[in-house]
């Protein structure tokens, strides 16, 4: 009897047990240490998320429910995974156990209720709580630091912020209120961290006083903010701006001297101002900008000092755009190979032709090829020198286009197709990559004529349009299913 007694206290021991693991989010009190989080228990997540800093992720494709703790033993959150990815609902607590965000997820992506979402405020932990409808940002929305002292407090409205906002600092002392109106800054005083510290903008009817200001300084007061150290980057970038657009002589040494500013956006509005003031001066200083961009490997100023050449051309840049292309074709992301092709294609140096005939290669994919830029500079600057690349060129892009059997892909340039409607982007990749090679195709052509001075050079053009006549013949009534029926 005693082991049957003990048996059945086991069993109620047990069947409790799993009650409280199957119902709702357990408090401070009701949560045990065999809790299960996935396939860790809830000491396992305290030991190994407090005790040996490890990060604790839900296993790779989980699906239930998935539950953390805060250091203090309290529940922090529980969420419904599906495969991964949080779908349902889900809940959020602070480390004195108080609810804090309440909603529910949808393909990962929050969709109604309240959300918790963490950031850093100048490399600390913060978070703010958002409020959701139908998957887009509406509501209260408020921002916190992990101590529970609030810094910033309004509404959206359909992801636009509206209506009355509040600021504080981390101590919790006022410094900002302001007037949304259509997601825009309206009136007040707005709050925002910008290089490890508070920056307050004022606005009237929409308009940034200080702003406001700097259209009604001086070349002399611009000049003051834009050397001001102590001054937010931002206003001194925007000082910048104001001289460049001004364009008045008198502003083009202040412009030099910030081309070797600490900012980029402030070397940049340099760089641009000096192209639309011009001279000698402002020539000099923009090649040795670009100079300096090429040995430092500087891409988004050698970006920058590209385009400048290309709006104020300067024979003496050829050799650095030439470099400047070689460059751009190993990070192909950036658009100086572009800017540096358009400038040299301005300047017509026939000695350009060569170098930049060598970086032509028929056999890169053409999402990051640039071939066509370069061809485009070969036909305006005229080199001899590059007309057996080029030839050789147009030899392996025939053998290529032929190779991925054109008269499959209904992307025609000539005339005669012109009653033929295909978008060739929606063809599928292998459809673009002939549309670019026949784009390329036809600027070789155009670029061999150029150095060559002979405008009856045909290539193999004529065995390409053969291809593109059968193929027309044989699929046009496709393409054209109701071509028999009469027009209304």
């Amino acid at each position: 009897m005693k082991v049957i007694a003990v048996f059945s206290a086991v069993v109620v021991f047990l069947m409790a047990a799993i009650r409280c693991d199957g119902g709702e989010q357990p408090t401070a009190e009701e949560a045990s240490p065999v809790q299960k989080t996935g396939s860790l228990t809830k000491a396992e997540y305290l030991h190994k998320a407090y005790v040996l800093g490890e990060g604790i992720r839900p296993p790779e494709g989980y699906t239930g429910t998935w539950r953390t703790w805060h250091e203090n033993g309290n529940p922090k959150s529980e969420r419904s995974l599906v495969n991964g990815g949080a779908h349902g609902p889900t809940r959020q607590w602070d480390t004195q156990g108080k609810r804090i965000a309440t909603g529910e997820y949808r393909h990962g992506d929050p969709f109604d209720g309240s959300f918790r979402q963490w950031y850093h405020v100048d490399g600390k932990h913060c978070y703010a709580i958002d409020s959701y409808s139908s998957g887009r940002r509406h509501g209260p929305h408020s921002e916190w630091t992990v101590s529970g002292q609030k810094f910033a407090e309004g509404r959206f409205d359909d992801e636009k912020r509206t209506g009355r906002w509040r600021w504080w600092d981390l101590n919790g002392t006022p410094i900002a209120v302001g007037t949304y109106k259509d997601g825009r800054p309206w009136s007040g005083s707005f709050a925002s961290r910008e290089d490890n510290r508070w920056r307050v903008q004022r606005y009237e009817n929409g308009d940034d006083l200080r702003l406001r200001a700097f259209k009604e300084a001086s070349v002399s007061e611009l000049s003051q903010v834009v050397r001001d150290r102590t001054e937010f980057d931002s206003y001194r970038w925007q000082a910048t701006r104001e001289l460049a657009r001004r364009r008045v002589p008198s502003s083009t040494l202040i412009l030099i001297e910030l081309l070797k500013d600490e900012y980029h956006a402030v070397r940049g509005s340099a760089s641009w101002g000096l192209c639309q003031i011009g001279g000698q001066d402002a020539q000099d200083a923009l090649l040795e900008y670009l100079r300096w961009s090429l040995q430092g490997s500087r891409l988004g100023d050698l970006t920058r000092a590209t385009e400048a050449q290309k709006e104020l051309p300067d024979a003496r840049a050829v050799d650095l755009l030439i470099e400047s292309l070689r460059a751009g074709k190993k990070n192909a992301r950036y658009s100086f190979h572009a800017y540096a092709a358009e400038a040299l294609s301005k300047l017509g140096n026939p000695k350009a032709s060569l170098p930049i005939a060598k970086l032509l290669d028929p056999e890169v994919d053409y999402s990051m090829s640039r071939d066509y830029l370069y061809l485009k500079a070969i036909r305006m600057t005229k080199g001899s020198d590059a007309g057996p690349i080029l030839v050789d060129y147009l030899s392996k892009l025939v053998d290529k286009m032929k190779g991925q059997n054109m008269m499959d892909h209904p992307i025609v340039r000539g005339r005669e197709a012109r009653p033929v409607h295909y978008n060739f982007h929606a063809r599928g990749r292998e459809a673009r990559q002939v549309h670019y090679n026949f784009h390329v195709y036809s600027l070789t052509l155009s670029a061999l004529k150029a150095v060559t001075g002979n405008s009856s050079i045909q290539g193999s053009r004529a065995e390409v349009a053969a291809y593109w006549r059968e193929w027309l013949e044989k699929t046009n009534k496709r393409l054209q299913p109701d071509a028999d029926k009469p027009r209304r």
